[in-house]
């Protein structure tokens, strides 16, 4: 996918559980560095129940009429790229939610169950396993985290 595409979306999963994968151009960190586009996809406060609220009703088919409700969210930190995270309801089920963000591109995963027990597990592993084709480029040039001291 080029920075000039409007967006991927790929839906995976089975009659009952799916996860709609959306690859989408974002101009506004087209140019930035890996380590910019890491610190801003790490920052909580960019991401608002309300930011959250916004970005799931521009995804009518899911949360139809701005159906979207944000229950919780959350941040991961940990990897390379942070994932957010927020739990939804539409008016027909709960949705998993994420977002991680590259240069010039948002990734979002969107998982959901229409029936039954959420298998919460196997939606963590898509989400983690969502990436860009120039991740391993970008992660060579992420500046690594400081070394802490060693212990007295």
């Amino acid at each position: 996918q080029n920075a000039t595409d409007t967006f991927t979306y790929v839906i995976s999963g089975n009659a009952n559980n799916e996860c709609h994968i959306i690859g989408q151009a974002n101009a506004g960190t087209a140019r930035a560095t890996p380590d910019a586009v890491r610190a801003a996809g790490a920052d909580p406060a960019r991401f608002t129940t309300e930011f959250w609220t916004t970005t799931l009703n521009g995804i009518g088919n899911i949360f139809p009429a701005s159906s979207a409700t944000v229950t919780s969210t959350t941040s991961e930190t940990d990897g390379a790229w942070p994932i957010q995270r927020a739990e939804a309801t539409s008016p027909r089920r709960p949705v998993h939610a994420a977002m991680q963000l590259r240069p010039g591109f948002d990734l979002i995963t969107l998982c959901m169950t229409y029936g039954g027990a959420e298998p919460t597990a196997l939606y963590d592993q898509v989400i983690r396993s969502v990436g860009h084709p120039n991740d391993a480029a970008w992660a060579a040039a992420l500046t690594p985290a400081p070394t802490p001291p060693p212990a007295q």
